[in-house]
């Protein structure tokens, strides 16, 4: 069990890890294989081309992606909000969750379950639809 929870923005953390190591990062630098890496002497190797990676698919082991039953929306409100305590709501086929961040903004996510062929549009009235009652 955690005694408290920390949240950081995904740019807010990426712009600390760049500046921590930022003479040590190789760019635009395309690794499709791991034998690439091995006589470069690399610690670590970040993979950031998306959800398709062509860099992870070509790791081995790598399982490949999968539908999860459900869809998800998420965002960070554009102004401070008091939103209470961080946590998730489930309801039938549904889950909502919030999370304050240190400047009083508040990172969400909404998924419902679905059919992968069937995703919902990716709108904020699809959002209220979904979790306005």
């Amino acid at each position: 069990m955690l005694d408290s929870t920390r949240v950081i923005e995904r740019g807010r953390l990426g712009r600390a890890l760049i500046e921590a190591v930022s003479d040590r990062i190789v760019w635009g630098e395309e690794m499709t294989e791991r034998a690439a890496l091995s006589d470069e002497g690399f610690d670590v190797v970040v993979a950031a081309d998306g959800i398709r990676s062509r860099t992870r698919a070509g790791w081995p082991g790598d399982p490949g992606i999968r539908f999860a039953g459900y869809h998800a929306w998420r965002g960070v409100t554009s102004r401070a909000v008091r939103p209470g305590a961080p946590g998730e709501m489930w309801g039938r086929g549904k889950r909502f969750g919030m999370a304050p961040l240190d400047d009083g903004r508040v990172y969400w996510f909404a998924t419902v379950n679905g059919r992968e062929e069937e995703p919902p549009p990716a709108t904020c009235q699809a959002v209220r639809a979904a979790f306005g009652d």
